[in-house]
């Protein structure tokens, strides 16, 4: 069975003994990154795939989030100000490797009971936080302006 997809990406990954680099099908991603776990952030500059993990977590909840609040505001309202900031943990646990996600989610002008309403129903309908939930921790944390 095939099933419909909505969104796809495809990269690549190569190494040279030595460097670790990553390119997307369309070329809009060409990194260079650091070592994975266990030698995070050498501090020369390169990304750390955990960071590119967090980066697409917050990109993605943002996109669900932006799209909810511009379906829910009169046309006279201005458009949502938000941040999604992502703090992803890779932690060992029983034996393996688990995976933690918080989100702290700040919109600007939002009455408090609003921006939680808004953002809870976000994290059911964001289709990557679906995806992710069986599979690791996720936490919010919840900030008005």
């Amino acid at each position: 069975m095939t099933a419909s997809s909505l969104d796809s990406a495809y990269a690549v990954s190569t190494h040279d003994g030595r460097h670790s680099h990553v390119v997307a099908a369309d070329g809009e991603l060409d990194l260079d990154l650091a070592p994975a776990a266990p030698l995070p952030g050498l501090g020369d500059g390169r990304i750390a795939p955990l960071q590119l993990f967090a980066a697409a977590c917050a990109a993605g909840f943002q996109a669900t989030l932006a799209q909810l609040a511009q379906a829910s505001l009169a046309d006279s309202q201005a458009p949502l100000e938000s941040a999604v900031h992502a703090q992803a943990v890779l932690y060992p646990e029983a034996g393996r490797h688990e995976l933690g996600l918080t989100l702290r989610v700040t919109l600007a002008g939002w009455p408090p009971a609003a921006a939680r309403a808004l953002v809870a129903r976000a994290r059911r309908l964001c289709p990557y936080l679906q995806a992710l939930q069986t599979r690791l921790a996720i936490s919010l944390d919840i900030r008005t302006s």
